[in-house]
């Protein structure tokens, strides 16, 4: 709005010192911000995006371990027991040490 106006009055805005070409950076300046000013907000939707879908893969692969791989470990450890070994710990989760659950009565 400001810069629409001052380009409408600019001949009464001359004598400050408002030039054509300070209107044009101006111009430039605001459309920079907001392009930067949109970023965050992008990201964070590309972001949702991506990780909503992450349960469904997320299952989807442990089905295949499950339902196949795991099947397939009793006659591949026969031939290759160091193989089956470290199968077998890799499959194994391990606490991240993320969120700790809150103590119930009767906990140590």
């Amino acid at each position: 709005m400001i810069l629409k106006e001052g380009r409408a009055r600019l001949a009464d805005v001359a004598d400050d010192g408002v030039t054509e070409s300070l209107l044009d950076e101006l111009a430039e300046r605001s459309d920079t911000y907001r392009a930067e000013l949109a970023g965050p907000r992008a990201a964070i939707n590309i972001r949702k995006a991506d990780t909503a879908g992450l349960s469904t893969h997320i299952a989807a692969a442990s089905k295949v371990l499950r339902t196949r791989m795991d099947r397939l470990m009793p006659l591949l450890a026969a031939a290759h027991p160091a193989f089956g070994t470290d199968y077998r710990n890799s499959r194994i989760l391990v606490d991240s040490g993320g969120r700790k659950r809150a103590k119930q009565q009767g906990d140590s």
